[in-house]
């Protein structure tokens, strides 16, 4: 590695057009912002860099023009001990020591991998998959994506958009499945009432607002909760500007929310650990028709299972040896037991894959419908999944939380 001043590490990113990276590990162990992501972005017809500062549970963004952003760089290289960035061609790596000198190297970026170490796609790779026919239309450029700065000002999608703009049409594909579960309900009441727990800035929340009201023609009324007050005022002041009347945000938790109405569908994506089990549980005595679940981060039977290793089946036991392996593990019999729950309760479950892995490696989905009483073999089929629950829980010698949460009153 070489050693390099801060005027010289912030040059080098210049000279190299960098377009994507990020500064973490603060020099001072108190300071309030602790990783900033910086990205090339298209605003009003002209490049600029948008730096996204990560203070506590907050997220600030700023913008720059080009021509100031060497300046911004120095003093932030004074501030963070790690860098890292990538422009076409190369990745960048900063590394300050203890004595305050930074190290620089630089690594070339593979062509075939270049598109997964960019921040952007190339026009001509997007040009290539837009052919694919998605439910939100790129030339229609719906109000929300448009005010969420998803297009440059002659209608074309961001680049470094692209990805989440196929997760949203991902999401919508899903929500496309139960529409006829969905128009079954409106042949019984006039609006369809959904919530989505932990909605976050709810990209996915106005999606789903818009497919369901502007393509479909269904009449919805969709809640969005989340912790975050700044969140929460943000969602809301989107919705009245985008005229989405019945798309309102609330803060709140998930285990003191309760509902005006009964819920037709509930959605919970990216709710940590437990709070997965809260959202599913709250939807099951609410006799919700339809469920969505992306988990995230699940512990609760990582820690049971460690614990209970020198009691489960010895066949099992060698995979509890490696952390990374029992961790996997865990996770996977999680969601199983929440699919085999779920099924326990009259729903018809599946479990499918979000988002490509390459994005995020949280990319299971839990779809859950409820079953008619009517349905032939329903009794059957929950006798057999109480049945596989059963034997799971006995065979681990585990507690999951979601069970507790259904068997309470």
């Amino acid at each position: 590695m070489n050693i390099v001043s801060t005027e010289k590490a912030s040059a080098l990113c210049i000279e190299n057009n960098i377009i994507s990276g990020f500064f973490s590990k603060p020099v001072k162990k108190d300071s309030a912002i602790q990783k900033i992501k910086l990205r090339k972005i298209i605003l009003k017809n002209q490049e600029q860099y948008q730096l996204e500062s990560f203070e506590g549970t907050k997220v600030f963004h700023k913008n720059l023009l080009p021509q100031n952003l060497q300046k911004e760089l120095e003093g932030l290289f004074f501030e963070f001990k790690i860098a890292e960035f990538n422009s076409s061609n190369n990745q960048l790596i900063f590394f300050q020591n203890s004595k305050g000198a930074i190290h620089f190297k630089t690594k070339a970026i593979k062509k075939e991998n270049h598109t997964n170490k960019a921040d952007v796609l190339s026009n001509e790779i997007f040009e290539h998959d837009k052919q694919k026919e998605y439910i939100l239309s790129t030339s229609e450029m719906p109000i929300f994506l448009k005010k969420l700065n998803f297009f440059t000002d002659e209608g074309k999608i961001i680049q470094s958009k692209y990805h989440k703009f196929r997760q949203i049409n991902k999401y919508l594909e899903f929500i496309k499945s139960v529409l006829p579960e969905l128009k079954d309900i409106l042949k019984e009441k006039k609006e369809l009432q959904i919530v989505d727990f932990g909605c976050g800035k709810a990209y996915l929340s106005f999606a789903l607002y818009y497919y369901l009201t502007e393509i479909e023609s269904l009449p919805v009324k969709i809640y969005g909760l989340d912790l975050k007050e700044d969140v929460i005022d943000f969602c809301n002041n989107l919705s009245r500007e985008c005229g989405f009347k019945n798309l309102i945000f609330k803060v709140g938790d998930i285990g003191r929310f309760s509902f005006d109405k009964d819920p037709d569908m509930v959605i919970s994506l990216h709710a940590c650990d437990t709070a997965t089990d809260l959202a599913i549980a709250k939807a099951v005595k609410s006799k919700t028709k339809i469920i969505f679940a992306v988990p995230c981060c699940q512990h609760e039977l990582n820690t049971q299972i460690r614990k209970n290793r020198e009691k489960v089946i010895k066949s099992f036991s060698p995979m509890l040896d490696y952390g990374i392996i029992t961790e996997k593990f865990a996770s996977l019999m999680t969601d199983t037991i929440r699919g085999k729950l779920l099924e326990s309760e009259g729903y018809r479950v599946s479990v499918e894959e979000f988002i490509e892995t390459e994005h995020t490696p949280k990319n299971i989905l839990i779809k859950a419908v409820k079953v008619d009483d009517e349905a032939k073999n329903k009794a059957i089929l929950i006798q057999k999944a109480k049945e596989e629950f059963r034997e799971i829980k006995h065979a681990f010698l585990i507690e999951p939380c979601l069970e507790k949460l259904l068997n309470e009153n």
